[in-house]
């Protein structure tokens, strides 16, 4: 019996997931290509991977599972996952307070600047958390004797 009689034998262990390793390796590498420069995943960029995620035969939940495992190793940033975390911060601010203030808010935009690393300018980060504020009909104290309508503002 020579060493190539088994060549064309499948392997006999079996995998829990109908995903391939080596489709996985090509997913990964796919992922690492995309971010290559800045390692930041915006939502267009987050559609196009799990479109290829979909064309290797991965599906959008294995794909997504993939592209947090190695966003987290390779100190990655998703888009939409900061802007969740954004939301929360102001909807924790919301909560506490009853209103959400001109310093809370300046503090959740420096968050979501840093987070970005730079990827989001300020005037899009407070544009972006003006419309999370809105969309979730959170209260905003703004005006008085001595304050100005600073979310009014932003535009």
């Amino acid at each position: 019996m020579s060493l190539f009689d088994n060549f064309n034998q499948k392997p006999e262990h079996s995998s829990s997931s109908p995903v391939t390793r080596d489709k996985k390796a090509v997913f990964v590498d796919y992922i690492t290509l995309q971010t290559y420069e800045d390692g930041y995943i915006d939502r267009q960029e987050e559609r196009k991977l799990l479109e290829h995620a979909i064309e290797l035969g991965i599906g959008i939940e294995e794909g997504q599972s993939i592209m947090k495992n190695l966003v987290q190793q390779r100190n990655y940033v998703i888009e939409r996952e900061v802007e969740t975390q954004a939301k929360e911060l102001l909807e924790r601010y919301s909560v506490s307070g009853g209103v959400i203030d001109k310093k809370e808010f300046n503090d959740a935009v420096g968050l979501f600047v840093a987070a970005c690393k730079g990827k989001v300018s300020e005037t899009d980060s407070r544009r972006r958390l003006k419309k999370i504020v809105l969309e979730n009909h959170w209260k905003v104290k703004e005006g008085g004797l001595f304050s100005s309508n600073w979310f009014t503002e932003i535009s």
